[in-house]
């Protein structure tokens, strides 16, 4: 530690040291007083005494008070701080006592005046809210002759009610105290804190007079005097409470701070307390200032960061100088002065400006436009200019930002020239990006076409243009519904099909696509047109979804009428919820025992009609349980009809309900003995097999025997299930087989001829006799019918006996051929040949089509053995010229036969042996009922 340093800390400690010493002998010597004083009033009583003895404990008080604010300074939260402060106010409570004693009991004392003040200053200090300080003050004001303690006592009466927030009194207090006295030393704080009064009770005009009299008054003017600062300050402000912001401004400008902060927290608070108009006018004034001032620097300042406010504060108040700030700000861009943090900021507040604007935008679109709305507009088209020029390559991003707030605007036409610039800018340099600006057009434009019934050829070129670039599945079956109706209403019908096949491609889960189709057959010149009515049904059942649709297929059977079809288009649509209330109310009152029995028919019936409508399966369900089930015979009878029609018309449509339903009236006939139970029985039964459900079929028949239906229906399930078997399922046929053989339904000839027509369908899907595929098939055939025990049928035996002779492989010589030789080798080959042929001649059958199966294994025959002569091979390449000459002129005639054998067979084959069922592999085959087949004759 230096020499220096060392004196320093020495000189400290002892002047500590003294300043301790000091303040000891002083509190011993008010402890001294304190005693004697207590000693004068055990002896003696009385007003002096007391007084004595409050004065002097009064000072002590003064003096712990100094020692507590010297702790405090040192460390405000230390315990010694908490202990002082406790045993000061423990002092004071005591001094207190003392005070009150005179106050209560010598109330003629000699100095009272100077008593009353001192005990209230006392409990203002430690108990400032308490009662007692008020009338204690105002007798000091009384009492007191001193022209300048009085005018102290009316200021502290004054403060009291300050403090208190009873702001009538504080200002007569206070001006009271400045009519004793003037020239008094606190005038600068009875003059401020009188302002604040005003301000209050908000009499500003009271309250900016008394700051200007302070400011004008004081004799300390300088930036010591808090009060004179303050006052300079607050003026401009008090101005603005005042509804004289112009005034503030003067004042600001021609005697107060114009440092950039100053000017900028004047203006904020001018534009915050709403006066927007002035604000504006107040920021060319400030800026004119500026300029006159050569302070070119505070100028650009004072320019960002109000535009800065601006942008953060509630834009809804934007107003012209946001736009003729950022225009003057942007000179600065441009020239370079502005720094690339402030470059960086101004970019950033524009963009988030402009997202503010297009948020107000959207918030006030339902809402009633307020007086910002169009600066706020306008203001956005300043922003978009001012963006697009610090960023050129963003432009068109900007520019859909506005056209976007256009269209919120309901501006479309604005709007829409904005999308179609950037559409057009965009489109070959970005197309995916042009087709969003697309969609926007073409909302406009499609808009306009519903409301002119028409589309505009511009209209067809964005079409087209969105179907090749465009991304959103919604919007491209949006385009194919509106070309669909403009090519239906002018009778287009094949670019109808056309628009419907796009639309199934682009979502084949899409119930619209059935709408389309149903509409086209709806239409009555469609439906006399054969050749396009072909063409729509070859286009429903070569699409899956389409084909499995039962409404299509009903209409392309039945040719649904156009009304049929708009009851179809409405089931599809509905959805709005108003027949579902309509059909509550109804069935509300069907359930009402209250009601006629024929009044709650007719309610339940209307009912039922409207929930279907609504798709409410569940409830209407119910309601057709109680007609079919709980009604008595006749109001059965009634209503029984109505029902069945009901129920057909959702046959396509509702699966689950017609079959509950028609079972249900089949039941119910057959339990009344009425005639419909032999109309329900078949269309059951052909629901059942149609839709594949073959044990559901049987099980039905066997439900039905008890039934007594005529003799037509008691053998249809023989009959119709052999039409509806599918032959190329073996699951499915197995199943059938496995049926009929338990349930007995067919007769032995019946049997046999199914196995032939079975037999047929097999050989159909042949082409040539291959061992593997062969060996295939009749396992095939083995498993498939295997319940009719087929293996001992004279057929299959001739069949396989077939299959091996033409499977079977020949051992033909193959030996390379010469004058030695080919003699021997012809003639072994010839005879293996011969009786391969002599086999298969043995094999006698008239069974039409194992005789064709016949021609195709001798076909196969002909041809290995054509094949082996026309491949031999020869040893002496000189003479092999006669070789081939002898060999072919000996093979010729089979060669011969063996073409006419094969074309035959070929074309046969391609014709297939013709089956009651014209195509088996078409999941919606037509049934050719009757007739026969022919087998082709080789």
């Amino acid at each position: 530690m230096n020499k220096k340093l060392v004196i320093i800390l020495f000189f400290s400690i002892n002047l500590f040291s003294q300043s301790e010493k000091i303040d000891a002998r002083i509190y011993k010597v008010l402890q001294k007083e304190v005693g004697a004083a207590e000693r004068l009033i055990r002896g003696k009583k009385n007003d002096r005494n007391y007084f004595r003895l409050f004065n002097s404990r009064l000072e002590i008080l003064k003096f712990k008070g100094k020692k507590l604010r010297e702790l405090k300074f040192k460390d405000k939260n230390s315990s010694a701080v908490k202990s002082k402060t406790s045993e000061n106010f423990k002092y004071y409570k005591e001094t207190k006592k003392y005070g009150d004693i005179i106050y209560k009991n010598y109330l003629n004392l000699t100095d009272k005046g100077k008593f009353y003040l001192l005990h209230g200053l006392m409990i203002a200090e430690y108990e400032p809210n308490d009662k007692s300080i008020e009338p204690l003050l105002k007798r000091a004001v009384k009492y007191i002759d001193n022209k300048n303690l009085k005018s102290v006592a009316a200021g502290n009466l004054a403060d009291y009610f300050y403090n208190n927030a009873i702001f009538d009194k504080a200002i007569k207090a206070y001006s009271m105290a400045l009519k004793i006295n003037p020239r008094t030393e606190w005038k600068d704080r009875y003059l401020y804190n009188q302002s604040w009064c005003y301000f209050k009770k908000d009499l500003f005009d009271d309250s900016v007079n008394n700051l200007i009299k302070l400011y004008k008054t004081t004799k300390q003017k300088n930036n010591k005097n808090y009060f004179y600062t303050q006052s300079r300050k607050k003026i401009p402000e008090m101005y603005v409470f005042s509804k004289k912001p112009d005034a503030g401004l003067n004042f600001l400008l021609t005697q107060g701070n114009t440092d950039t902060d100053s000017l900028l927290s004047f203006s904020k608070y001018v534009y915050e307390k709403g006066f927007f108009k002035e604000f504006n006018s107040h920021i060319a004034k400030i800026e004119q200032f500026l300029k006159n001032k050569n302070r070119s620097k505070d100028l650009l300042s004072f320019r960002v960061d109000t535009f800065n406010f601006l942008v953060d504060s509630e834009f809804k108040k934007s107003n012209r100088s946001m736009t003729a700030l950022r225009n003057s700000i942007m000179k600065y861009y441009k020239s370079g002065q502005l720094s690339s943090e402030q470059k960086k900021i101004f970019k950033e507040k524009n963009i988030d400006l402009l997202n503010k604007n297009i948020k107000y935008v959207n918030d006030k679109k339902t809402k009633k436009e307020d007086s910002f709305f169009k600066p706020i507009l306008k203001d956005s088209i300043n922003l978009v200019n001012t963006l697009k020029a610090i960023d050129p390559k963003k432009s068109s991003d900007y520019d859909f930002k506005l056209a976007q707030m256009f269209a919120q605007l309901n501006q479309e036409d604005k709007s829409i020239k904005i999308f179609e610039r950037i559409y057009k800018a965009d489109k070959k340099k970005d197309p995916k990006k042009a087709a969003v600006m697309l969609e926007e057009i073409l909302a406009y434009y499609d808009k306009k076409n519903i409301q002119k019934g028409i589309i505009a050829p511009k209209t067809m070129s964005y079409y087209q243009d969105y179907l090749k670039h465009g991304s959103k599945k919604k919007i491209k079956k949006t385009i194919y519904l509106r070309l669909y109706d403009k090519y239906f209403k002018e009778k287009q019908y094949s670019k109808n099909l056309e628009m419907t096949d796009l639309f199934y491609k682009l979502d084949k889960k899409d119930k619209k696509s059935e709408a389309l189709i149903l509409n086209l057959i709806a239409v009555e010149e469609i439906n006399k047109d054969e050749k396009f009515y072909n063409q729509i049904k070859e286009f429903v059942n070569t699409r899956p979804e389409l084909a499995q649709s039962s409404s299509l297929q009903k209409a392309l059977r039945e040719g649904y009428k156009l009304v049929s079809t708009q009851k179809i288009n409405s089931l599809l649509d509905s959805g709005d919820g108003e027949d579902t209330a309509k059909a509550d109310k109804l069935y509300a009152f069907f359930k009402d025992t209250k009601l006629d029995l024929n009044n709650r028919l007719i309610s339940g019936f209307n009912a039922l009609v409207l929930y279907k409508k609504a798709n409410k399966n569940k409830v209407a369900l119910e309601i057709v349980n109680n007609f079919i089930n709980k009604t008595n015979a006749k109001k059965f009878i009634e209503y029984k009809d109505r029902i069945e029609a009901l129920a057909k018309s959702e046959l396509f449509s509702d699966v689950k309900f017609f079959e509950k339903t028609y079972s249900d009236l089949f039941t119910r006939a057959c339990k009344e003995g009425l005639a419909d139970k032999n109309r329900h029985y078949p269309v059951l039964l052909e629901m059942y097999l149609s839709q594949g459900n073959l044990g559901k079929a049987f099980a039905f028949q066997q439900k039905a025997k008890s039934c007594s239906l005529d003799g037509k229906n008691a053998s249809l399930l023989a009959k119709l299930s052999r039409e509806y078997v599918d032959w190329s399922d073996s699951s499915n046929l197995r199943e059938y087989v496995s049926l009929v053989s338990k349930h007995s339904i067919f007769s032995r000839k019946q049997i046999n001829s199914f196995i032939e027509e079975y037999f047929i369908y097999k050989i159909n899907n042949l082409e040539t006799v291959d061992e593997k595929k062969f060996g295939n098939i009749s396992s095939e055939i083995a498993q498939d019918l295997g319940a009719f025990n087929i293996e001992q049928r004279a057929y299959y035996k001739i069949y396989n006996r077939l299959f091996k002779l033409g499977a079977a492989k020949i051992s033909y010589n193959k030996t390379p051929l010469s004058d030695a030789n080919v003699a021997g080798i012809v003639e072994k080959n010839f005879k293996l040949f011969a009786k391969r042929l002599k086999d298969i001649d043995a094999v006698k059958t008239d069974i039409p089509f194992l005789v064709f199966f016949k021609k195709i294994v001798e076909n196969t025959i002909f041809n290995e053995f054509v094949f082996i002569f026309e491949n031999l091979k020869y040893i002496d390449e000189a003479k092999s010229g006669e070789l081939k000459k002898l060999i072919a002129g000996a093979v010729a005639p089979f060669k011969k036969k063996h073409a006419l054998i094969k074309k035959a067979v070929e074309s046969n084959l391609k014709k297939k042996i013709r089956l009651r069922y014209l195509s088996l592999k078409d999941p919606n085959y037509i049934i050719y009922r009757g007739g026969s087949y022919k087998t082709i004759n080789l």
